[in-house]
């Protein structure tokens, strides 16, 4: 599995599908320090369309890589969660944690703001 990254209007977008708990949070790390260097990133965006369901490990590493964002000074928001992931996000107060948008446009229309 290839987790996919694109850069637009100052975030780093990077498309999680069921599989991203087999991509080493090292591995995302190194390829947006990567981008980082050669574009000014302002966002992580996490677009989770393609996860169908979150499990307590998965969440984990969402905290894991938020605070390395967090020492690097660059926002990470997730976008895209469907019902279920929303619920698991409000149950477990991550909702509170994370800048959580409907869509990749709204995360993007919001940075822009």
């Amino acid at each position: 599995m290839e987790i996919k990254y694109r850069s637009e209007h100052g975030a780093c977008i990077i498309a999680m599908d069921a599989n991203f708990m087999s991509i080493k949070n090292e591995i995302i790390i190194k390829k947006i320090n990567e981008l980082r260097k050669s574009k000014d990133i302002q966002m992580i965006l996490i677009d989770m369309e393609q996860v169908p369901f979150l499990n307590s490990s998965q969440l984990g590493r969402l905290m894991g890589l938020i605070k390395v964002f967090k020492d690097y000074g660059v926002l990470m928001s997730i976008c895209s969660l469907n019902e279920f992931n929303s619920k698991v996000f409000a149950m477990t107060n991550f909702d509170k944690r994370f800048a959580l948008f409907p869509s990749i446009e709204e995360a993007l229309k919001n940075l822009q703001e």
